[in-house]
């Protein structure tokens, strides 16, 4: 259990994004507590609704596999409660040159 304030929201930037098959970005994940303070202290876990279409690591550095859309979840723990927020994420065929 991480202690540290209760979560009372988490905010997942960018909330919407796309990419092209093999490309990567980086999500963040920025956990607040009731009163509105940032609380640096959470654990968060990164979750992909497709794991054919979107992979996502550990830091929320997502890449792209297959055309479609996934959404990329952000589960944060801090104090003894969670909140989640996610992010879709579009994946794109690459040009055919």
């Amino acid at each position: 259990m991480v202690s540290g304030p209760p979560v009372a929201q988490v905010v997942v930037t960018p909330p919407a994004r796309n990419v092209l098959e093999g490309e990567t970005a980086q999500l963040t994940a920025t956990v607040f507590a009731e009163d509105g303070s940032e609380i640096l202290s959470a654990s968060i876990v990164w979750s992909t609704s497709n794991s054919n279409i979107a992979e996502v690591s550990s830091t929320g550095l997502v890449t792209g596999i297959s055309p479609g859309a996934a959404v990329i979840t952000a589960l944060a723990r801090s104090g003894g409660a969670e909140a989640e927020a996610g992010s879709l994420l579009t994946v794109e065929a690459r040009p055919v040159n």
